[in-house]
């Protein structure tokens, strides 16, 4: 550019007056050129520099970076336009999208974002990336209410996760499952899987995703009419959330203490508390969350006769449920505006009543039943298939045994010998032979070897934390088919068994010693007393310390 301009001004001087002026016009149009693809590709680099430090710009920028990348040749300072370096870089930004969709509340476009995004983790075989990716569609395909697909993309990511024993990740899984259950209004089994993600959750330091676990199990709670341990769920994600300094979890965190206020019938306090989260999830342009909100809002002021700011709220939430594409939040909306009509307008009842009923039926919710009612058959199926395979490999080495034993003593001088074991080998195949028909007519009855094994196991080990790994280690068996014996045999998943055991051997305690709760707590392997107390009442209906009350009053 310094080089252009000397030789320009060289030219200048030896031109007359009406040349200068032409030749002053081509300059200023160079140079204009020259600055326009230098800022063009510092923009790029910079866009580059965002998407490698996670910083995600927004779609229309992001769309620029791709077509960047698009370009053949095409190599910044940092020179890595090599292939696997682009599709590096393409993974980084579909992923990015498809984050930022999904924090926006357009679960449609985040669905077909996370797909882009995995197909590049694929080819790269970056599982952890593909995992994440994974996670999110079953989110969005959940909040679209497609409940059959979403269940499908969460058990291939539990089965991955398992594999690789990350717990953050399994958290997620099981947290998206309980948020399904949920949703297809299974809250039992949602409260289950809620409980073994915040298990895991609790083990992580510092984790910001706590909030948010605590958040889902007061929904289950209140669904289930637990307030009171409700309450003190949310009063515990709202501090959490409060100390992070993050508003726009703070407003969903204080949407649902709404929730709670709302069903204890504490509407003053439940209007407050939309309306302040409100204020927040504005601020962050969280779509999603501000219909929920909205919703519920209208429903208080429902609830109070103020029906006009009721019908104000429904429509505005109705709206933002259309932009987001979530038919569960459509569906809901539909159903308050035909109630809120029904005795006014039937032409307008009408109308709503026809658009919930045909957003009921799009959301599949026969099929997604199905899909949850086949898990447990699918595992015992897969149960069913590993100990026939292991009872033919066993066959199979056995046969192979009596073959190499007999070439061994082959011979002439062996022959009377040979002959003996050759009969002593065939009376023991035949007692193999009963042995398997044993095996095989005890798996059909009663699974109690391997039960009495697993709780031997963990009763020798119930006092320190018992990982899946472990288990697998002591019993011989991989960490999927251990999920699945345990889930045929038990009904359980396996640390659902393992609190089985910490609880009865809690009360065995409770009854036959005078040691604090706490030292019990610590002796049934769970140091964090509040969640031991809270695991004890889930299975006793009581506290740890009326337990024990009720026993000396008996």
């Amino acid at each position: 550019m310094c080089y252009f301009c000397s030789v320009s001004i060289l030219l200048l001087s030896r031109l007359n007056m009406t040349s200068r002026f032409q030749f002053f016009l081509l300059f200023v149009a160079v140079s204009l050129l020259s600055l326009s693809a230098y800022t063009q590709t510092k923009s790029v680099d910079s866009l580059f520099y965002a998407v490698q430090e996670r910083i995600y710009p927004s779609r229309k920028l992001t769309a620029e970076l791709l077509k960047a990348l698009a370009k053949e040749g095409y190599a910044d300072s940092t020179a890595w336009a090599d292939s696997r370096s682009q599709k590096e870089m393409l993974l980084a930004a579909w992923s990015g999208m498809a984050f930022r969709s999904y924090d926006k509340g357009n679960f449609a476009q985040a669905t077909e974002q996370s797909e882009e995004a995995k197909a590049y983790a694929q080819e790269l075989n970056d599982q952890e990336m593909y995992g994440e990716c994974l996670s999110l569609e079953s989110a969005s395909l959940a909040r679209l209410g497609k409940y059959d697909e979403a269940i499908e993309c969460l058990n291939e990511s539990i089965e991955m996760d398992e594999r690789n024993d990350n717990i953050e990740a399994l958290s997620s899984d099981f947290n998206n499952l309980a948020a399904i259950y949920l949703s297809a209004g299974r809250e039992e089994e949602a409260r289950d899987f809620i409980l073994q993600a915040i298990d895991y959750e609790e083990r992580v330091p510092e984790s910001p995703a706590l909030p948010v676990r605590y958040g889902i199990a007061t929904e289950i709670d209140v669904k289930l009419g637990r307030l009171d341990e409700a309450l003190e769920m949310i009063a515990e994600a709202c501090r959490l959330d409060s100390l992070r300094g993050n508003g726009l979890r703070f407003g969903r965190r204080l949407s649902q203490k709404g929730d709670v206020l709302m069903a204890s019938e504490r509407l003053r306090e439940a209007e407050a508390a939309y309306l302040r989260a409100d204020t927040f999830l504005r601020a962050n342009e969280e779509l999603n969350s501000m219909s929920i909100n909205l919703k519920q809002l209208g429903t208080v002021y429902d609830m109070q006769g103020k029906r006009e700011q009721a019908m104000v709220c429904w429509n505005e939430g109705l709206e933002l449920a259309d932009k987001t594409g979530n038919r569960h939040l459509q569906q809901q909306f539909c159903e308050k505006l035909y109630t809120y009509y029904k005795g006014s307008d039937s032409d307008k009842a009408l109308l709503w009543l026809e658009r919930s009923t045909q957003l009921r039926d799009s959301l599949n919710t026969l099929r997604a039943e199905q899909m949850l009612d086949g898990n447990a058959v699918r595992y015992q199926t897969r149960q069913k298939e590993a100990l026939i395979a292991r009872q033919q490999m066993l066959i199979r080495r056995r046969e192979t045994w009596i073959i190499v034993l007999c070439i061994a003593f082959a011979g002439t001088a062996a022959t009377i010998l040979l002959l003996i074991r050759t009969r002593r080998n065939e009376k023991k195949m035949a007692s193999m032979r009963k042995e398997m028909e044993k095996l095989q007519k005890a798996f059909t009855s009663t699974p109690a070897p391997f039960v009495i094994r697993l709780t031997d196991y963990i009763g020798s080990h119930i006092s320190g934390t018992i990982t899946n790994q472990e288990l697998c280690d002591a019993l011989g068996m991989s960490q999927s088919s251990l999920n699945r014996h345990v889930q045929a045999e038990t009904g359980r998943t396996v640390q659902g068994f393992i609190m089985q055991l910490r609880m009865e051997k809690a009360k065995r305690l409770l009854a036959s010693t005078e040691d604090s709760v706490n030292s019990i707590a610590n002796a049934c392997g769970m140091e964090n007393f509040s969640y031991f107390t809270r695991a004890f009442k889930q299975a006793t209906g009581v506290t740890p310390t009326q337990y024990r009350r009720q026993l000396h009053d008996e």
